[in-house]
């Protein structure tokens, strides 16, 4: 049985005040792992430096999950992704962090 056009509006109505009553906000985290802040270190024997590492401007901007055709790679391949975005002025190396 096909669903008619109000029923559609109202569920598509119904998942968007859910999504605008729980409200969204930038991810502000430092991205900062157990490993340690992701910046480059001199030689970890000195403990004698007061400087400590600027967090990073890290923020993810896009998540696609269950991608079914934004990004396919090869014939058929269509990998789950998501974009960083560096709003910092100096790069930021992502070498140890994990999803």
């Amino acid at each position: 049985m096909r669903k008619s056009t109000g029923s559609r509006l109202l569920a598509i109505l119904l998942c968007c005040s859910v999504l605008l009553l729980t409200g969204c906000d930038y991810i502000t985290d430092n991205w900062q792992t157990p490993m340690g802040p992701s910046v480059p270190t001199t030689d970890e024997s000195s403990t004698d430096s007061t400087e400590e590492p600027v967090p990073s401007q890290l923020l993810i901007t896009e998540v696609m999950s269950n991608n079914a055709g934004s990004l396919i790679l090869g014939e058929s391949y269509t990998p789950d992704w998501i974009e960083i975005y560096n709003s910092g002025s100096t790069p930021v190396s992502l070498t140890g962090y994990m999803l």
